[in-house]
């Protein structure tokens, strides 16, 4: 049985009167006692953007078929219930993709059609009992011991990325995306995963610093470009703040280290409301060779948003992708991170 769109926008129209290349095909074969609508979200890219698209996978005796479009490949999200583990699912545009299995638990069942998602589904067979039970710990270790055996396999930053509870260990976090290689870290491959429109019960990943804008104490205003630096290092902090001299000392080493501004941007952040609160502390600190910035609105900033800064202070390393790969308030690790970033080869952070 056909499913039927939920969400129908006119770029899709387009697509289908114009290209067919750009189709992908689901096929359910499961048990013939089985009947359930299974919702899915995937995010559809056309030449101009894209769109989130909702639909309902209607499984009649086993059986369903589900055509979809996207100009890019695409993460499929597939659940039964809104608290379920989502079965993720890779499609790329003319991929025929076959889903069976035995029962009714889509994490256990087979998805073929590429190797991503022949991969993804061992990794799934293979902890079928530990996502089954969504405990939460040993999805962690499950998805960090795959990493360290398959860091260039694009596999999985799919599986850090949609399966790996943040929440209950974000050094763990940083530490198994800076440990991603070749494949896994290419940047096309981390926007296509890593978006900001992905499910909202998959996990959610800080959104990648791009470009951005911010007031400076020393000129109006200071542009981030992740992409002409080789390290950022951002401190956040609020007047009041007991612990910000310990923090700028460090970054002072940090400058020492790494002379060259230009390629090793380092900035505190002040996420105070009045400028006084801001500026005043600057006139004392004496710290030279890094940017001193200002966000009026704090933590309800749109952009400190977007970063997913909990609280302050908090300390966020990128790397040249603009890829965060330290999260936290330890400034040690802060630095020992911003360092081995700094020393890797270009063609690494690829």
């Amino acid at each position: 049985m056909r499913s039927q769109w939920r969400f129908f926008p006119l770029f899709i129209f387009i697509l289908i009167i114009s290209c067919s290349k750009n189709e992908f095909v689901l096929t359910f074969d499961l048990p013939d006692d089985l009947s359930v609508n299974y919702d899915l979200t995937y995010y559809a890219t056309s030449e101009t953007g894209g769109v989130t698209v909702q639909t309902v996978a209607s499984v009649q005796h086993g059986k369903c078929r589900l055509d979809g479009l996207t100009k890019l490949p695409t993460l499929i999200y597939l659940t039964e219930k809104s608290r379920d583990i989502p079965l993720v699912i890779y499609a790329e545009p003319g991929n025929n993709i076959e889903i069976s299995g035995d029962g009714n638990a889509p994490l256990q069942w087979q998805v073929v059609g590429n190797q991503i998602n022949e991969t993804l589904s061992q990794w799934r067979h293979e902890y079928a009992d530990t996502l089954k039970n969504k405990k939460p710990l040993e999805i962690n270790s499950a998805v960090a011991d795959f990493i360290r055996k398959n860091p260039s396999d694009p596999a999985a930053t799919i599986i850090l990325f949609s399966y790996y509870y943040r929440s209950l260990d974000e050094r763990e976090y940083a530490s198994l995306m800076a440990y991603l290689r070749g494949d896994a870290r290419k940047e096309s491959w981390i926007a296509m995963i890593g978006r900001t429109d992905q499910m909202q019960m998959s996990v959610s990943y800080p959104a990648r610093l791009q470009s951005m804008v911010m007031k400076s104490a020393f000129n109006n205003s200071d542009t981030i470009r992740p992409d002409s630096t080789k390290a950022i290092f951002m401190f956040f902090w609020q007047h009041g703040d007991n612990d910000r001299k310990e923090y700028l000392d460090s970054m002072k080493v940090l400058r020492k280290e790494f002379p060259d501004s230009s390629l090793y941007f380092l900035a505190d952040v002040s996420l105070d409301a009045d400028s006084s609160s801001w500026r005043s502390p600057l006139r004392r600190d004496s710290v030279k060779e890094m940017a001193r910035l200002w966000v009026s609105a704090g933590l309800a900033d749109e952009n400190v948003m977007k970063l997913k800064v909990p609280s302050i202070p908090y300390i966020i390393v990128f790397d040249s992708l603009g890829i965060q790969c330290y999260r936290g308030k330890d400034i040690k690790d802060a630095m020992d991170e911003f360092r081995k970033i700094s020393s890797l080869p270009d063609s690494l952070k690829k």
